[in-house]
């Protein structure tokens, strides 16, 4: 799978399927970034 086949297909998730783990949470706390903007941004790369 080439890059724009990723891409495309992280396109086709809804922001409701995307599980967060405890890792990531944290890991998100600690780089002061909100939750929601990392979905954001798997969904939009």
């Amino acid at each position: 799978m080439n890059l724009d086949e990723l891409k495309q297909k992280l396109r086709t998730y809804k922001k409701e399927d995307i599980k967060i783990t405890s890792h990531a949470d944290m890991q998100a706390y600690v780089r002061e970034i909100n939750v929601e903007e990392v979905k954001e941004n798997i969904t939009n790369p």
